[in-house]
């Protein structure tokens, strides 16, 4: 099992990038006096037999940095780390760890047996520490709802003080988004359908005397693929088991919340906070979180709003609008929030905020978002494998976490053992809530598909 152990380190971008074998590339990254300031990324690198890669490190502050060695096939291999100077850094298990003193030294890093090995070395800024940290493997305890089966697949997941878990599923061809309603213990009670609705790779639930509202993306147009994605607005549905909403129903376009000319529009509530964060895409494909005043977007007044970008939807001959597709610029009444200002709001990177996957090579795909006491958690993953991770960014854009890899993919063994996945792991949705990060999962599992939510262990 790969452990995460704490130092205090500089460390060259030109030793990460050529791993060169000599001492005199220790230098500063930048001026500032402490390490934590640092805003390293991810550097993966291969090692053929017989090769030895040296990472020169400098111990600089008593601030707290992770660095970690991830070893990517490590089924088959494993690595040998060692250290030069023990007074500074000390080898436990394989991982280094400072021992909080001022000094330099260089770990060595080279295969133990095998072909050519692929790994990565990440230094992070823990002064996020607060704010959630994985660092212990999973166990029983950390499943949150045992395996369930869609015959869909999960992309988001809420679930309420009383112990309902609801799961948001959908799939290629298929127009229908479903709320499926849950026990922990896998139990359906309960299915809610909207059509032509989004992707739904996020959403809130609002407990009410009334029942429970879910806030989700709507108004999505059809893709090449045949999936409803660019959602231009969110809406808040109250659960009823087996209702099925329309997207001319005047009750889910009144309950619907147009922000302007933005699609691809993920809502996250922070009741406890009384903050709404949505990310969105602009014309010109940038990527925004912004996060306002939940009672202003509430209460947003009731206008005419016309959809700049135009909807296609139907043709599918399992949804309500059969034969030929319909494209159009859908105008109607609903919230009008785009004269609401924010309260916070920055732009983020692709490339910072998910990478590309060390699968495939190709850009990782946004999994899940979610905001929690100041912060915006974006979780990304790749179809295939077990790969995925997640980024925090704190409200003025900061990213406080760059791609931090999810530790327990790596013990695929131990997945096994504890029946969650064996061949297939793919991330989709989080909350983070009272201290607390759940994830869902789409899983394959003894050659099933099945959906599963886990509490990471912190």
């Amino acid at each position: 099992m790969f452990k995460c152990l704490r130092i205090s380190v500089l460390i060259l971008v030109s030793a990460l990038m050529s791993a060169c074998d000599n001492d005199e590339n220790i230098s500063d990254l930048n001026n500032s006096s402490e390490a934590c300031e640092l805003q390293l990324k991810e550097t993966t690198m291969n090692l053929t037999p017989g090769e030895t890669k040296k990472i020169p490190l400098r111990a600089k502050t008593a601030s707290e940095t992770y660095f970690k060695v991830y070893n990517w096939q490590k089924d088959i291999y494993q690595l040998t780390v060692t250290c030069d100077n023990p007074e500074i850094i000390k080898i436990d298990d394989g991982f280094v760890e400072s021992l909080g003193l001022i000094g330099e030294t260089v770990v060595t890093i080279t295969p133990k047996k095998g072909e050519s090995v692929k790994f990565s070395v990440v230094v992070d800024d823990l002064s996020y520490r607060k704010v959630y940290n994985i660092n212990k493997p999973l166990t029983a305890d950390n499943i949150f709802l045992a395996h369930v089966c869609t015959n869909k697949w999960i992309q988001s997941f809420e679930f309420n003080s009383r112990g309902d878990v609801y799961v948001l599923s959908t799939v290629k061809n298929d127009p229908w988004l479903s709320i499926f309603r849950y026990t922990r213990n896998g139990e359906k009670t309960g299915e809610m359908r909207l059509a032509y609705a989004s992707h739904a790779t996020t959403c809130s639930l609002e407990e009410t005397p009334d029942g429970d509202y879910i806030w989700l993306p709507t108004y999505g147009t059809k893709n090449s693929s045949n999936e409803y994605k660019r959602d231009q607005l969110f809406s808040r549905v109250k659960f009823e088991d087996g209702k099925e909403w329309l997207p001319d129903d005047p009750e889910l376009q009144l309950n619907s919340y147009y922000l302007g000319d933005y699609d691809n529009l993920l809502p996250s509530i922070d009741f406890k906070n009384g903050h709404i964060g949505i990310r969105y895409m602009d014309l010109d494909d940038n990527h925004w979180v912004a996060v306002y005043d939940l009672k202003e977007i509430a209460d947003s007044p009731i206008n005419r709003i016309t959809l700049k970008q135009s909807i296609k939807r139907g043709g599918e001959s399992t949804g309500p609008i059969k034969g030929e597709e319909i494209v159009n610029n859908m105008s109607f009444n609903a919230h009008d929030c785009s004269a609401v200002k924010p309260l916070y709001r920055f732009r983020f990177n692709t490339e910072d905020a998910l990478g590309n996957s060390v699968v495939s090579g190709a850009g990782h795909a946004l999994q899940g978002f979610c905001i929690d006491d100041g912060y915006a958690y974006i979780t990304y993953g790749f179809p295939v494998n077990f790969d995925g991770g997640y980024s925090v960014y704190d409200y003025s854009g900061k990213q406080v976490v760059i791609r931090q890899l999810f530790p327990f993919l790596l013990d695929r063994e131990n997945l096994r053992k504890l029946k969650i996945a064996d061949t297939k792991f793919e991330p989709e949705g989080v909350r983070v809530k009272n201290g607390r990060m759940y994830l869902g999962a789409g899983v394959h599992l003894n050659n099933e598909a099945l959906e599963t939510i886990l509490i990471l262990p912190n």
